[in-house]
Parts: C-alpha cells; structure tokens; sequence
C-alpha cells in the first residue's frame, strides 16, 4: 500500500522524485520515398550491471566452527571463534561469498554448509557459489572478470556501430533528398529565365510592301 500510495503522488505531483523515460520526437527523411517522417526515441535507462558488494569480515577462517542455514532469518550464519569470543557472519545473499578473501572461500567449500531437509534448496545456493568461487578463483584478493562482462562490451560496441551506420544512411538520404530538390529549383529557375529573357526581347519591326493596283 506504502508503494501504490508513493505512486499516486508522483503520478499527480508532476513525478518530483521518480524521473520516468519521455520519448524525444525525430525527424527523419525516408530514403526510399523522400517522405518526411517524425519518430520517437527514447534513451535506455541507467541501470546497474554489476552487483554491489557490502564489506565483508575477512580472516574468519582462522577461527571458524561452522556455516548453517537459517529457516527461521533465510541466511546463511557462518561462526567462528576469535580468542575467547564466539562471533556470527550473517549471508543474506549468496553473491556475497564472492567478496571473501582466498582462504575463506576455501574454508566454505571444504567445510559443507549445515542445513534441514526442508531447506536444501535454499542453502545449496550458497554452497554452490562458494564451490564455484573456490574453482574459479573468484575472491576479494583477486581482480577477477567475468564473460558477461565481455558480451556487455560486445554488444555496446555493436550497438554503435549499428548507430553510426544508421546516421550515416540518414545523413545520405537526407544528401539524395536535398540534391534533388536542388536540382528541380535549378532546373526551375532555369526555365523562368530563360521565359524571362524572351518576354523582354523587343519584337523585330515588319516591313511591309505593298503592290500597286
């Protein structure tokens, strides 16, 4: 109810807090009929590509007693002991084992997350991550990339090039559609001229002879 009411204001306050995508009108000059014609663009939203990553408690390898999933809080609780105190790391996602450092990710996959039978789904997504960091080498230690982020780039620079390719057929259809306007109102104005220069030649005078009865 709290989201459907923030809605409404934005909705009928002129949206002050949300900045919604308002489409951008273009004109553009078909180059097969000459026609112009107006299109909307609009620009893609700034959106996040990569996950961001809370700081994590390194070193917990050191003193560590077990990992378990909650059925109660939905998390992963690592516990560890550091001298005389007995200390707990709450996961509330998986994708956050991927901030550890080497030796805490190894200590995860060595040591099989605890778990009721009931809930092996669920904390087998943690488990599956850490095994998939420890084989990977995917750690806070290590400036690790990804082939997502490969494809990203891919498909940004196809993108582009599919832009520029479209401008420049734009920027040649629009040269074709020019040129030819251009040569009509030359060819025009030639034809009046040319009108012109004869209406202002002065008719030659006839001499007219006439014969004798």
């Amino acid at each position: 109810m709290a989201t459907w009411g923030l809605m409404k204001f934005e909705a009928f306050n002129d949206f002050k807090h949300w900045k919604p995508h308002f489409p951008k009108k273009v004109k553009r000059i078909d180059p097969v009929t000459g026609i112009e014609e107006t299109i909307l663009q609009i620009k893609k939203p700034r959106v996040i590509k990569n996950i961001p990553l809370p700081k994590m408690e390194q070193n917990f390898h050191e003193g560590f007693l077990c990992w378990v999933y909650s059925c109660m809080s939905t998390k992963a609780v690592i516990t560890y002991k550091v001298e005389n105190e007995v200390r707990y790391i709450h996961l509330y996602d998986p994708m956050w084992i991927v901030n550890y450092s080497a030796k805490d990710v190894e200590c995860l996959f060595v040591n099989k997350i605890g778990y009721k039978a009931e809930d092996k789904d669920q904390a087998l997504q943690f488990q599956k991550v850490a095994t998939i960091c420890f084989q990977k080498g995917i750690n806070s230690e290590n400036a690790w990339s990804s082939k997502w982020r490969k494809i990203e780039k891919k498909e940004a620079l196809k993108a582009e090039k599919e832009r520029k390719e479209r401008e420049e057929k734009d920027k040649i259809a629009r040269y074709t559609v020019v040129q030819r306007l251009a040569e009509e109102e030359k060819r025009a104005f030639e034809e009046n001229e040319k009108l012109r220069k004869l209406l202002l030649k002065k008719p030659k005078q006839r001499e007219e002879k006439f014969k004798s009865l």
